[in-house]
């Protein structure tokens, strides 16, 4: 949009212009050069029209150039599968931040579901150069899948937001956040992506959750600046209850809930590398940013609730399996949190029209928001919870291919 402004030209940061999403950028000129710029529009429409003709006959008389693979450096690119016809019935997606981990489990969601690609599409954003074929290392769901290319910054939280960035105007109603070994932390993922209570805003998917704090909290100014700008609520709290391992699934609705340059920030935070930790402590941060944390649900809190219930449902929680104590949060520090650390029962919290679901544990903790909810259909999403905790019957395959005691932290590579 060029639009006639009395403001001077050097007024204006056009450098900030990055900063601000397609839809909203836009260029101020002053009126006195208004007539200069139509002139040179309308000549450059003149030569166009002229030289066009010429340059689409050596275009079509000459084949495309090869790009090399090397030459792409870090510049964003995407690799797509087979070409599918499919409506708009996409209701999932699944963002997997990758780095050199092996991708092959992801098979399995077919073995799940066969009909996953009529509605769910998998986006790998690979960050340090691994070769990947699609058709080989995913033959099952390659064709519901694309491959994006990323800068190699901070860890999987960088791929994230890159991903929200870039879909902010497309999301589906709901995203899958996951590293590309998720499933050596938490065996059960496949099934946890896949079953929603009708509603959800927010769900852990690491099955690890328990206290969180501040790290570095008076030193670190960049980690401060994006909790006073996202979610400030937290600043004051000393601990909080928080999936850790950074993994989790958002609906659209709670990611818009932010405007979009709150995404670009953190973003230029990691590229920039500004914080103290390359990760800008994100990992505890997603539980707060996406408004899924306990001490929300309160009355006169920042949501302004005026009433609550809440409850323990005993002898209700996520069920445990033997590779649940060889998952990657076990395999360091101390092992007793794993070992006797197994929740029995999942607590809930119901304010307004939300509720949530928690539990603390390193092996099947719990945290689930769901909007929606009222006193006529509590009832029922009490019930609904306790059917997808009940309802896990399927089992991944996990072969001796997939490495289990090792922590699947991400590499940074230096070329």
């Amino acid at each position: 949009i060029i639009e006639s402004s009395p403001v001077p030209q050097k007024q204006v940061n056009f450098c900030d212009l990055r900063k601000i999403p397609r839809h909203q950028t836009f260029i101020l000129i002053n009126s006195e050069t208004m007539a200069s710029v139509v002139f040179k529009l309308r000549l450059l429409f003149v030569v166009m029209a002229m030289v066009l003709p010429s340059l689409l006959l050596i275009f079509l008389s000459v084949s495309s150039p090869i790009v090399p693979q090397d030459l792409l450096g870090d510049i964003f690119e995407s690799e797509s599968g087979l070409e599918v016809n499919r409506d708009d019935g996409i209701r999932r997606h699944i963002v997997v931040a990758h780095c050199t981990e092996d991708l092959s489990w992801l098979d399995q969601l077919h073995a799940y579901d066969p009909s996953v690609c009529e509605h769910t599409e998998i986006h790998i954003m690979s960050k340090c150069r691994q070769p990947i074929d699609l058709k080989e290392v995913l033959p099952l769901i390659q064709i519901c899948t694309t491959l994006h290319r990323e800068r190699n910054c901070g860890t999987e939280e960088y791929a994230y937001v890159r991903y929200i960035m870039d879909r902010y105007d497309s999301l589906p109603p709901m995203v899958a956040f996951i590293q590309g070994g998720a499933i050596t932390e938490n065996p059960h993922v496949i099934y946890d992506m896949m079953e929603y209570i009708p509603g959800t805003t927010f769900k852990g998917l690491s099955r690890h959750v328990r206290t969180a704090w501040h790290f570095e909290k008076s030193k670190d100014n960049a980690t401060q600046g994006i909790v006073s700008m996202a979610f400030s609520h937290v600043k004051e709290r000393k601990t909080w209850l928080a999936p850790w391992r950074g993994m989790f699934a958002a609906s659209q609705d709670q990611i818009r809930r932010l405007p979009w340059l709150v995404y670009a920030d953190i973003e230029s935070k990691l590229r920039d590398k500004k914080c103290l930790s390359r990760n800008c402590n994100m990992e505890v941060y997603f539980g707060p940013l996406f408004g899924c944390v306990p001490y929300l649900y309160h009355r006169l809190t920042n949501n302004n609730y005026t009433d609550c219930t809440s409850g323990v449902l005993n002898d209700t929680s996520l069920p445990v399996f033997e590779q649940d104590y060889m998952k990657d949060s076990c395999s360091f520090g101390s092992n007793s949190e794993c070992n006797n650390g197994v929740s029995t029962e999942t607590s809930w919290r119901r304010c307004g029209n939300d509720i949530i679901f928690f539990s603390g544990s390193k092996v099947n903790g719990e945290l689930t928001c769901v909007g929606g909810v009222d006193e006529t259909t509590e009832e029922a999403i009490l019930h609904f919870y306790k059917e997808i905790v009940n309802g896990e019957t399927w089992r991944p395959n996990i072969s001796n291919s997939t490495i289990f005691g090792k922590r699947s932290q991400w590499t940074y590579i230096k070329y």
